[in-house]
């Protein structure tokens, strides 16, 4: 037979916890190196926009 606590449904702070360690693993994996060049690539942009304006 099954034990009760495999019939319980997970509670918020469960499915919370669970959540929360899924995206910090996402969120401490490495950009990929395309992506941080197209990062850079805009930043440098965005720098020259803000030069351009400030003339």
């Amino acid at each position: 037979m099954s034990s009760e606590s495999e019939n319980t449904p997970p509670s918020r702070a469960q499915i919370s916890e669970g959540l929360k360690r899924v995206y910090e693993s996402y969120v401490d994996q490495d950009m990929p190196d395309r992506f941080s060049g197209l990062m850079e690539r805009l930043r440098e942009k965005e720098r020259g926009m803000e030069e351009d304006s400030d003339k």
